[in-house]
């Protein structure tokens, strides 16, 4: 595949060519300003997998069908089982609850299966399944619990904060903290395995490629850089898994190709622009999770051509999101806002309605800002200097399409690399504009809207509210103060909301129990799922 693409960009000419690359690696940084190119590039895919194809119809076989009892889960690297990587950890580790993504936040309960909360919403009590082992034997108890959530709280390992973890007795544990969305988001360690490793080393463990666990499956081998591989576990406190074996392969940025080869079941996080030649393929089907959570366009206040307003609401007037959606393979129907929401009004639609897409207002907006074409070049200036900034896209077809909308209102862009780590870049404020996920209930956040915004944001009244928001653990509350800073957000526009965080996956028709929209991650699943012969 990679062979066929590289002849696609020799044949052509073309500068880029999605399927087959991957959007979140470095790149050269470029100047990428002709229009259509995304089209472009959806028509030398379709080329390149009309070429693929041609093999695959000699074989006949589809290699799936030669492991009936195995499903093979494609990710990035060994990192996997790692905290926030992917939710490989869930098939290895048990889960403390699951967020069931309704309209209320429920939770579904693993390890825990029942709790209280005191009056004031800080303290917490957990009371836990007596039926769980770890995959060596040993019993998994609240002092697993209380060793993870100290862990979790070191700061050399995780960015959760814990007043105070207390395990009660056995099967009983006290949990103290100024917010509680930490639930959904934790798998248990062995205490017995880990108490004498060093924090301080803990993305290097060597536990990471033996783990041991007490989820739905156990650990079998791992072959280095290849893949690890998983077991049903048949003492899984939830019953056996249907699926017997999981292969996690690393396949680093091949994913289609290894798909459309048949070499992978499940394409983890697959980029919506890399979909158009798995949507072709009968094998596999496009599910999405969309959770609570956008994709924006942040701004470097401290730049001279965001500093202003006006020239912020401009750039949301003259990027048509719903075109954007629609040409990376998402429904221009996706909920989209211009302000700072909870997770539970995302998953009410309780959303006001965005701007709308209208260039001419966005010029308007800008002349009246003082940013004005002096020189008939295109580009707007405004006392000497050029309304000229850098993106970093998070995908060179989205950034094409945002480069193109804003040069059309007289604002030069100059396409970046994608981050490697664009929370980390985020932090520190270097950048003009980034595209990353936003997520406003996450204490990092107050580092962009908050009190010493590294950005050079100021609105005390928003700060002073996020900061309320994240002291309390009553949704309602949470909500009411959301709404009353939501018109001085739209005022403002700190950033650009572009779309809501939506995560695709492919996966062969061969496993079911998914519906087309995933109430949770496919991984989070597979002990619900199970193979049917094609």
């Amino acid at each position: 595949m990679n062979e066929i693409l590289a002849a696609c960009r020799r044949w052509t000419g073309s500068v880029f060519c999605a399927i087959g690359g991957d959007p979140t690696r470095p790149t050269h940084p470029k100047k990428l300003s002709h229009r259509g190119g995304l089209y472009h590039s959806a028509w030398l895919a379709s080329i390149a997998l009309a070429i693929l194809n041609v093999g695959c119809d000699s074989g006949g076989v589809d290699p799936a069908s030669l492991r009936p009892n195995t499903v093979i889960i494609g990710v990035k690297d060994k990192d996997a089982l790692l905290p926030d990587s992917t939710c490989a950890d869930f098939l290895v580790f048990s889960s403390w609850t699951v967020s069931s993504f309704g309209s209320d936040l429920d939770s579904e309960r693993r390890l825990a299966r029942s709790w209280e909360t005191s009056a004031d919403g800080r303290v917490r009590t957990w009371y836990l399944r007596d039926d769980v082992r770890w995959h060596d034997g040993e019993t998994l108890t609240a002092h697993d619990v209380k060793f993870t959530f100290d862990l979790l709280s070191n700061p050399d390992v995780y960015w959760f904060r814990f007043e105070e973890v207390t395990a009660v007795d056995d099967y009983t544990v006290r949990v103290s903290a100024s917010r509680h969305d930490y639930a959904s988001d934790i798998v248990i360690y062995p205490k017995h395995l880990l108490d004498h490793l060093d924090p301080e080393d803990f993305w290097q463990w060597d536990f990471w490629t033996y783990p041991v666990g007490s989820g739905p499956y156990r650990f079998v081998r791992y072959a280095p850089e290849r893949f690890f591989e998983l077991e049903a576990n048949p003492e899984y406190f939830a019953g056996k898994p249907r699926i017997e074996r999981l292969q996690v392969k690393f396949i680093g940025g091949a994913g289609v190709s290894e798909a459309l080869a048949g070499n992978v079941d499940i394409l983890y996080f697959l980029q919506p622009d890399l979909m158009a030649a798995l949507k072709q393929d009968g094998r596999f089907g496009i599910y999405h999770w969309v959770a609570p959570g956008f994709l924006g366009l942040y701004l470097n206040h401290k730049h001279p051509l965001f500093s202003d307003p006006r020239v912020r609401r401009a750039i949301a007037l003259a990027i048509d999101r719903p075109a954007i959606l629609e040409a990376i393979g998402l429904s221009r129907d996706l909920p989209l806002t211009d302000v700072l929401t909870t997770p539970r009004q995302f998953l009410r639609r309780r959303l006001p309605p965005p701007l709308p897409y209208d260039p001419e207002a966005a010029r308007r907006l800008l002349e009246q800002a003082g940013w004005i074409d002096q020189d008939g070049d295109g580009v707007r200036e405004k006392g000497g200097t050029r309304a000229r900034f850098s993106l970093y896209p998070r995908g060179e077809g989205r950034g094409i399409m945002i480069q193109n909308y804003l040069e059309r209102v007289g604002l030069a862009v100059e396409i970046g690399p994608s981050p490697s780590n664009s929370r980390g870049q985020l932090e520190s404020g270097d950048f003009d504009a980034l595209v990353a996920v936003v997520q406003n209930w996450d204490p990092w956040f107050t580092r962009f809207c908050g009190e010493d915004s590294v950005v050079g944001y100021r609105n005390p009244r928003v700060a002073k509210a996020l900061s309320q928001a994240l002291s309390t653990s009553n949704l309602d509350t949470v909500d009411a103060i959301y709404v009353e800073i939501q018109e001085e957000i739209a005022r403002d526009m700190p950033l650009i909301l572009l779309q809501p965080f939506t995560v695709t996956h492919a996966i062969h028709r061969r496993i079911k129990g998914l519906n087309p929209i995933l109430r949770r991650d496919p991984l989070e699943l597979m002990d619900e799922l199970w193979i049917e012969p094609e």
